[in-house]
């Protein structure tokens, strides 16, 4: 058994460890002091006061004697020196209690509401705008009364009528000016000067419509006159909504103020629009250049649908100087814009009417035009790499405008027939393009896709007839369809290839066995349209043009199957399944066609040639079978070596044993 701990001894370390925890919370208020008198009496001030304790000092290095007391009793010593003793206010000798004062009370304040829809709108802005609209609305009708119905009603004289509303215009520029100093208030300031400005266009329009005061051409200067005063301070004020409100007024006036579509019209607005480029450059105003071409090409488009014979020259010009205006703005604003593909695509408005220009021009003039236009967007996209410096998206905008110019030409130039040609000439110039390393390669390769197809569908209905009856179409259109098969199997080639070379894995062979599909397709209109044009629609020429189909069907097939032999996996499936699908196309050809159609020694070629094919073929996938399976044979089915069986030396080492 172990002694029992010695008492004393158990005291003692007692004793010992108060003296140190008395020591450390000594040294603990005296930080905690000089920390207080290092801080601001500010600070100490606005602070809630804290209860203290205070401590009496620490006890002497050697504790007090302890007396020992008997084990069954309870140790009973009075408080040491060594031992830190609380003060508490017990008595007139001690000091006070500290008081512990809380902080003043803070009332919380209560959550504001929230804001009703009424007021967000209003602190955003969007209620002083509706405002702004519904006055400037309001204020144009008043106008428009003033000058129409008050004259119909003989309230006031003309010229009281035309100054009142001059006067009105004025006053609302100058308003618009002064506030306008201001660039908090710039969007009211817009608001005010296009009201004028839309005010003053209206005076001039009854001064020269209802009054005939004015002349044309003195209409016109004195609308573009004053709409480049709503110009300049839109540019001053860096204001694009101003521009727009002017630019919209004048276009929707001029038409009436020239009393229709003319050339006097379009000269307007092409030099209005080229005046107002100035305060588009530097700045992003992809909208307001929308609605200076927008006003360009509403006079084209009105001369179309009126049928107005004009000089070939005259229009020929104007359609020329409108495509070049919106080009050459376009140019130069894609410098600064954010939207160039939006550039783009407002630059070919002037294309449309030009491509119906054969209302009112002759065949080769019209036809001149879209060429012409066709060659300027190509310089376009090709310079759009390098002096430009645009994005590819805006060049196959361009890519594609000039695309759609060719066949318009094409179209224009012959008629409904060459259609077809032209989607599939420009199908394969687009994929011969794309054979070549280019940034635009991807653009080229869809538009020369659909172009294919476009010109596939509009091809097909002359194909089956030609397939069918040699007797359907007539010389020209036999040309017609050999020329076109023969385009559309070019562009499928070369297409083919360039989709096939960006491809990889099964895609790759997915796109050359749809690409092989359809050149065989063609290859059997090439050669019955080519026998038929040949021997004159002879029934020798159909017979022969559909027995060197089947021929080349066979052979295809079988050839398909051959390549599918070097093949694995999903490839080879691939691969398999396209020969045999024109394997059975041949078959069953020969079976439902060649057998009623041809007679004599076509049928009978026929008949051979596809079961040559199919022999050779069967002899050369027995073969291959064969081969796989002696490549897939198990080892252990191996054939025996031939020749001496070599020696293998194994190095034995024997360790002799020690017996007991």
């Amino acid at each position: 058994m172990s002694a029992a701990p010695d008492p004393v001894a158990a005291v003692a370390q007692i004793n010992d460890e108060l003296a140190d925890l008395a020591a450390r919370l000594t040294r603990v208020s005296a930080q905690v002091a000089d920390l207080a008198d290092a801080l601001p009496q500010s600070s100490l001030d606005t602070a809630a006061p804290v209860a203290s304790v205070p401590l009496s000092p620490p006890a002497a290095a050697q504790p007090a004697p302890v007396r020992p007391v008997p084990p069954k009793n309870r140790i009973a010593t009075a408080p040491s020196a060594g031992i830190p003793q609380l003060q508490y206010a017990t008595g007139a000798a001690h000091a006070a209690p500290p008081v512990f004062t809380p902080p003043p009370f803070r009332p919380v304040p209560a959550p504001a509401p929230a804001p009703s829809r009424l007021t967000a709108a209003s602190a955003g802005g969007q209620l002083g705008k509706v405002l702004a609209f519904a006055g400037v609305a309001i204020t144009l009708i008043g106008v428009v009364l003033l000058l129409v119905l008050a004259a119909q009603a003989g309230l006031l004289a003309a010229e009281v009528r035309v100054a009142g509303g001059t006067l009105l215009a004025a006053a609302l520029v100058g308003a618009g000016v002064l506030v306008g100093r201001s660039p908090a208030k710039r969007s009211a300031a817009a608001a005010l000067v296009a009201t004028g400005i839309a005010a003053a266009l209206f005076c001039v329009l009854a001064a020269t419509n209802l009054y005939h005061w004015l002349p044309t051409i003195a209409a016109l200067v004195l609308a573009g006159a004053i709409a480049a005063v709503g110009f300049l301070l839109a540019a001053r004020w860096d204001s694009q909504p101003l521009g727009l409100a002017v630019g919209t007024g004048l276009a929707l006036l001029a038409p009436f103020l020239s009393q229709g579509a003319d050339l006097t019209l379009l000269v307007f607005l092409l030099v209005y629009a080229a005046a107002a480029l100035a305060v588009q450059i530097g700045r992003d105003w992809t909208a307001l250049f929308a609605v200076n071409t927008v006003a360009t090409v509403v006079p084209l488009l009105l001369l179309l649908s009126r049928g107005i014979e004009l000089p070939t020259a005259q229009f020929v010009i104007g359609a020329a100087v409108t495509f070049a205006l919106a080009a050459g703005s376009a140019v130069i604003l894609l410098r600064s814009t954010g939207a160039p593909v939006a550039v783009a695509l407002i630059s070919l408005l002037p294309l449309f009417p030009i491509l119906g220009g054969d209302l009112v021009l002759d065949r080769a003039p019209a036809a001149l035009l879209l060429v012409g236009i066709s060659a300027a967007l190509l310089v376009l996209t090709l310079a759009g790499a390098a002096p430009i410096r645009t994005t590819v998206g805006a060049r196959t905008v361009w890519l594609t405008g000039a695309a759609v110019a060719a066949l318009g030409a094409a179209a224009v130039f012959g008629g409904a027939d060459w259609l077809p040609l032209g989607l599939l000439g420009g199908a394969l110039a687009l994929g011969l393009v794309s054979c070549f390393g280019s940034d635009l390669v991807a653009s080229y390769r869809v538009l020369g896709t659909v172009a294919l197809c476009a010109g596939l569908l509009s091809i097909f209905p002359r194909a089956v007839m030609a397939l069918t009856d040699a007797d359907w179409l007539d010389a020209p259109h036999r040309t017609l369809v050999f020329t076109a098969s023969l385009l559309a199997l070019a562009a499928v080639t070369t297409l083919g290839w360039s989709w096939f070379h960006q491809a990889s894995g099964s895609a790759a062979t997915t796109i050359a066995c749809v690409g092989g599909l359809i050149a065989l397709a063609l290859i059997n209109v090439v050669c019955v349209a080519s026998a038929a044009l040949v021997t004159g629609g002879s029934d020798a020429g159909f017979r022969s043009g559909h027995l060197s189909a089947t021929v080349i069907f066979a052979v295809a097939g079988g050839a398909g199957l051959m390549w599918a032999r070097r093949l694995r996996g999903t490839n080879r499936a691939l691969a398999m399944t396209s020969g045999l699908l024109v394997l059975a196309t041949a078959v069953g050809k020969l079976f439902l066609f060649d057998l009623s159609a041809l007679d004599g020694i076509f049928r009978v070629l026929a008949f051979i040639v596809v079961g040559l094919v199919l022999l050779g073929l069967g002899v050369a996938y027995a073969q291959s079978l064969e081969d796989e399976a002696a490549d897939s044979r198990p080892s252990s089915y191996e054939d025996p070596p031939t020749g001496p069986i070599p020696v293998v030396h194994i190095p034995v080492s024997v360790t002799p044993q020690k017996h007991r």
